[in-house]
């Protein structure tokens, strides 16, 4: 038994240091970049209501503060990118004066797609992105912009039996059909 031990000790040690010497130097650069060092973490999972699938934001894997929309479907057990924030928004993201408060308030960090809901029927999703509204089909697989101001739309949501879209805008309350 003594010998097992030496043994295993000793190859344990080989190994240990054939880690360190293959291993690079952490800097404190390193640890606050992306990636992280964690991986990336998911954020507001969702399941659609009717349950075929969870959706949530991640983060760009060059860009971690970066969020795109995904879904992982549980028929199909896969994981696949809906909407690329990039593709809709590639540019600065300009932030009204009430979403930073906002966004300071609910202590959430980033750029990208920050938030998302479901249509009652769970074949839509409704986003803000850079201020403006966008409508997401998820039979079709294509968004589409609602609005296109220099206000700022806050607070998306469908209405109940999911015909209207509703935001606030300048402390004003808005529908489309």
């Amino acid at each position: 038994m003594k010998l097992f031990l030496t043994r295993s000790a000793l190859v344990l040690g080989c190994v240990l240091t054939s880690l360190a010497a293959n291993a690079e130097h952490l800097t404190l650069d390193r640890i606050y970049s992306s990636p992280s060092l964690n991986g990336q973490t998911p954020k507001s999972l969702k399941f659609s209501p009717d349950g075929s699938r969870v959706t949530y934001l991640q983060g760009k894997k060059d860009n971690l503060n970066r969020y795109d929309l995904w879904e992982y479907n549980l028929a199909t057990d896969s994981n696949q990118l809906l909407v690329n924030a990039d593709d809709i928004f590639s540019g600065t993201e300009t932030l009204s004066d009430e979403e930073k408060a906002r966004r300071e308030r609910q202590r959430v960090y980033g750029s990208g797609i920050m938030e998302y809901t479901f249509s009652n029927d769970g074949t839509a999703l409704l986003f803000p992105l850079n201020g403006d509204v966008y409508y997401y089909n998820l039979t079709e697989k294509t968004a589409k912009r609602l609005t296109e101001t220099p206000a700022f739309e806050t607070d998306v949501k469908f209405s109940p039996k999911g015909n209207y879209v509703s935001f606030i805008r300048e402390q004003n309350l808005y529908v489309l059909n």
